[in-house]
């Protein structure tokens, strides 16, 4: 408890800068998914297009991870 009590300030300044990080994106996130689940929704032409360039978004994130698990496990890559 001395040490949160000594660092307080620089706590108070990463948590800041922690929920600056954090919520910033989550509310652009909603901005933007809001009215492209609206739109799609309502035709069915876009509703396609969204869903395959959002699968497309998804998938992206999961292939870099399969080049970091052998270094992050320890095995080789084939």
């Amino acid at each position: 408890m001395q040490w949160l009590g000594a660092n307080f300030p620089a706590v108070l300044e990463l948590v800041r800068l922690h929920l600056y990080q954090a919520v910033l994106p989550l509310v652009f996130c909603v901005i933007i998914s809001v009215p492209l689940a609206q739109l799609a929704r309502q035709n069915n032409v876009l509703r396609s297009i969204i869903l395959a360039l959002s699968s497309v978004l998804f998938t992206i994130p999961s292939l870099a991870l399969f080049v970091f698990m052998p270094v992050l496990l320890g095995t080789r890559i084939l």
